[in-house]
């Protein structure tokens, strides 16, 4: 497996152990514009997201050793790449098929023979759909810190303290506790001359 080093553009990772189809899916995909990263089998698939975190897989079902299914548990049960997309690619198409790769974590399926046009969409919109999640997890965390720290030194502040010292009352109730307050003397004058917005 190559690992590809170029920046800005989806990784998608192939995992088939049909090498016409592998073939025909990373020449539609480099087309696109896509890196693509190719694993003939769930076993190294797992193993190469060591080393690579691609932004969306398209897996098989029937391969040697781990089933598709069982490769999107496993993918799906790690933190490191829980929230990587999956879409089945496969010629498994019966109604329990489908159930089943939705139950193991897939966040779509696409039966073989498959139209190009239509996998390239559904691609698209799984990258678009995890980028959108990807900046609302980050304006979460930047919301929650703007929310408990002083901005101007960067310090909790005293929202953080009275959150922190209930927590740590109703956790540990009979454990003593001291607290000490330090008052700067003239700090108006630090406010007055570069602010304070918390």
């Amino acid at each position: 497996m190559e690992i590809g080093s170029e920046q800005n553009k989806s990784t998608i990772l192939i995992v088939d152990d049909n090498p016409v189809i592998v073939r025909l899916l990373e020449a539609l995909l480099t087309r696109a514009s896509y890196v693509v990263e190719t694993a003939s089998s769930g076993d190294e698939a797992l193993e190469a997201m060591n080393t690579v975190k691609p932004d969306l897989v398209l897996l098989d079902v029937e391969m040697p050793g781990k089933s598709g299914f069982t490769t999107c548990q496993a993918i799906k049960t790690h933190s490191r790449t829980r929230d990587i997309p999956v879409i089945f690619v496969t010629s498994r198409g019966e109604r329990g098929d489908i159930i089943e790769g939705f139950e193991s974590g897939g966040q779509d399926y696409i039966v073989k023979p498959f139209t190009p046009a239509e996998l390239l969409i559904r691609v698209k919109t799984h990258l678009t759909l995890r980028q959108v999640q990807e900046r609302l997890k980050e304006s979460v965390v930047r919301y929650r810190n703007l929310s408990i720290l002083d901005d101007l030194t960067g310090l909790y502040n005293t929202r953080y303290l009275y959150q922190s010292l209930h927590e740590h009352l109703e956790k540990h109730p009979d454990t003593p506790l001291s607290a000490i307050f330090i008052d700067i003397d003239s700090f108006k004058k630090v406010v007055d001359t570069h602010g304070h917005l918390n």
